[in-house]
């Protein structure tokens, strides 16, 4: 009995540990999101754009004109980007009251549809139970208090609710943007890091399959990038040609 008892004790001793080593990883992940996506996003982009620099490393520039030339262009496409899908929010949130009486209008039809139907059955249990709700042992409303009124005070403009989330957005762009620019500037010293953590034992088989890997994350990626813009591209000159406003958004 001492045995099987042994036996169960040893059998449920790694299974313990294992979850609780899994719920500290949750919880180390959970708290350090805010760095490690910054980082996962930026190793994401070196992939993409490590081509990029290579091609103009190899066209005869320098290791730091070629980076900061990439950065530049991405900065230049992603701003370009914002800027447009920005304005195009912004003139769609203008013109919204105009598209008002069209919507009220596919609401009037929408009842008119329900109407001596399901629709209109749970429309009117629903007022029936409200009013029922409403009816109950309420005292009448000449002897209830006026109720107060507490006005706010204007918050501050850097207390604004949007300053957190911008700063908090700008911030991890930031710190994407200069791993962004450390990791393509020490491109080899970063693998030679890797290769010198798993050992020289197996240097020359650890370095062809970072390379190999790294050439095919990179082409993934781009093929990925290639496709989807190509694809986003098509049904936006399809929408534009049948006269849909705010086709690229």
């Amino acid at each position: 009995m001492s045995g099987v008892r042994t036996n169960r004790s040893t059998r449920r001793a790694p299974s313990l540990t294992i979850a609780v080593g899994l719920v500290l990883l949750l919880a180390f992940l959970y708290w350090t999101q805010a760095v490690l996506i910054p980082v996962a996003l930026a190793i994401l982009i070196t992939f993409v754009l490590s081509p990029v620099a290579v091609a103009l490393e190899q066209a005869g520039l320098s290791r730091a004109a070629s980076v900061m030339v990439v950065i530049v262009l991405s900065v230049c496409l992603l701003g370009t980007i914002g800027w447009i899908v920005g304005s195009q929010v912004t003139s769609l949130a203008a013109e919204l009251p105009k598209y008002r009486s069209n919507i009220t209008q596919k609401i009037r039809d929408l009842r008119r549809l329900g109407k001596g139907g399901a629709i209109e059955t749970f429309q009117e249990t629903f007022e029936e139970a409200k009013d029922e709700f409403e009816r109950g042992d309420t005292p009448p409303k000449a002897s209830r208090p006026p109720p107060a009124v507490i006005q706010a005070e204007p918050a501050a403009s850097w207390q604004s609710p949007y300053v957190g989330p911008l700063a908090k957005t700008f911030g991890s762009a930031g710190l994407v943007f200069g791993l962004l620019i450390f990791m393509l500037a020490q491109r080899e010293e970063l693998r030679n890091r890797l290769i010198r953590v798993v050992g020289y034992a197996h240097l020359t088989v650890t370095t062809k399959a970072l390379e190999d890997a790294s050439l095919r994350i990179s082409r993934y990626l781009l093929m990925q990038i290639t496709i989807n813009g190509c694809f986003g591209l098509i049904v936006g000159v399809a929408l534009f040609l049948i006269g849909l406003p705010y086709a690229f958004l």
